[in-house]
């Protein structure tokens, strides 16, 4: 098993630069003496290395097109549909990796894809993506995974470690600052309580904005905010 410092020391990153995109793809490690499982060093050795090396291709199990012997030539079976479409074996290959690419989505953590689907697709432009329902571009996906470093690093703030508890925060926020999420969890407060719309007498009042969005635009302080859902929790009870 590769440690994280040597892969690091592979690639050209920092030992803490790997530990950030593992964790943006939901794996857990803790220092730079962690070791990486073997799938996972291939695949950043295939996505990230600039010049392959001795160690990465021992330890790569991919095939070249001429390993495949006759199975790389796709003539004469006429009875698969690739044959029949005149694809050649690397345009086969090329489409069904880019079909892989586009359902990546399927495979996403669950934080990223709360985060992909409240805070980044709402607010795609011209993507044709959005239009034909194909999925997640690449771009779309690696920003929602250097969110998810954001909203994990949140967690050691006062954001809950429970990924549901924490995907309701994003749904809150629309992703948004995690900063000012992990401040009003860590004073005991939900994502549910954060969302309420208070008015006079702690009543709901569909007029007035979230708790959450008036901390964010300081018309209020944690403590007021902590205050009102007090009166707001107590009001329930009583009820």
């Amino acid at each position: 098993m590769v440690r994280v410092h040597q892969i690091a020391k592979e690639l050209g990153w920092t030992s803490k630069q790997v530990i950030d995109y593992l964790l943006s793809e939901g794996h857990y490690v803790a220092s730079a003496q962690s070791g990486v499982p073997d799938i996972l060093v291939k695949e950043m050795r295939r996505r990230f290395a600039a010049i392959p090396n001795t160690t990465a291709i021992a330890n790569d199990d991919r095939l070249e097109p001429r390993q495949y012997g006759n199975a790389a030539a796709v003539t004469g079976y006429t009875d698969r549909e690739d044959v029949e479409n005149g694809e050649t074996w690397a345009q086969a290959l090329s489409r069904i990796q880019t079909e892989s690419r586009r359902s990546r989505g399927r495979r996403l953590h669950p934080v990223v894809r709360a985060l992909l689907d409240h805070a980044i697709v709402p607010n795609r432009s011209d993507d044709p993506l959005a239009e034909c329902g194909a999925g997640y571009s690449e771009e779309e996906i690696r920003r929602a995974k250097e969110m998810h470093i954001e909203w994990a690093r949140g967690q050691l703030s006062g954001l809950p470690e429970d990924d549901r508890a924490l995907i309701e925060w994003i749904r809150l926020t629309n992703g948004q600052r995690p900063d000012l999420a992990a401040e009003l969890a860590g004073a005991g407060l939900t994502a549910a309580e954060a969302g309420l719309r208070l008015g006079y007498g702690s009543r709901t009042d569909h007029k007035r904005a979230t708790i959450f969005a008036r901390f964010r635009n300081r018309q209020i302080n944690r403590s007021e905010a902590v205050a009102e859902v007090w009166r707001w929790r107590r009001r329930d009870v009583a009820s």
